[in-house]
């Protein structure tokens, strides 16, 4: 669905790991489809656009390698925002939802629509709705569908 609509994708921590020299015993399984894995190997860990004329940085987990990095709120690597021209960095990983301002960045981190390690919030999934214009994010819990 992703390909087929021409969707922004970065790699994540899995990605990675089935593309890393460790993980050729994982791209050989029965299953693996060859078309999938080259696809997966031209996505990038970080991707740059622009929208409603606002600039937006996404990476799966750290925007800086290595790119797996956990890095939760209070992390001091947030501080390196600086060294961007983004005005917001979406972000993941943690899979427990964050906003938060690091000079002219807002960090977004929506939480994960497929397992929430969200504390104290039940079982539930979340994600974020951005509004471009002024800032405002919202973090939307909903009950986890698989449950």
């Amino acid at each position: 669905m992703i390909r087929r609509g021409g969707f922004p994708y970065v790699l994540g921590n899995h990605e990675m790991g089935i593309l890393s020299r460790g993980g050729e015993r994982a791209r050989l399984a029965p299953g693996v489809d060859p078309d999938d894995l080259r696809f997966v190997s031209e996505r990038p860990a970080v991707v740059e656009c622009r929208v409603g004329g606002r600039s937006i940085t996404m990476v799966h987990a750290s925007p800086w390698p290595p790119y797996d990095r956990y890095l939760g709120e209070y992390d001091p690597e947030w501080n390196r925002c600086e060294e961007f021209s983004t005005d917001f960095l979406i972000t993941g990983h943690t899979h427990v939802p964050m906003v938060k301002r690091v000079g002219r960045t807002l960090i977004i981190n929506p939480g994960s629509l497929g397992e929430s390690h969200d504390p104290g919030t039940g079982p539930g999934v979340s994600y974020a709705v951005v509004d471009l214009s002024s800032d405002e994010v919202e973090i939307v819990r909903i009950t986890d569908p698989q449950d």
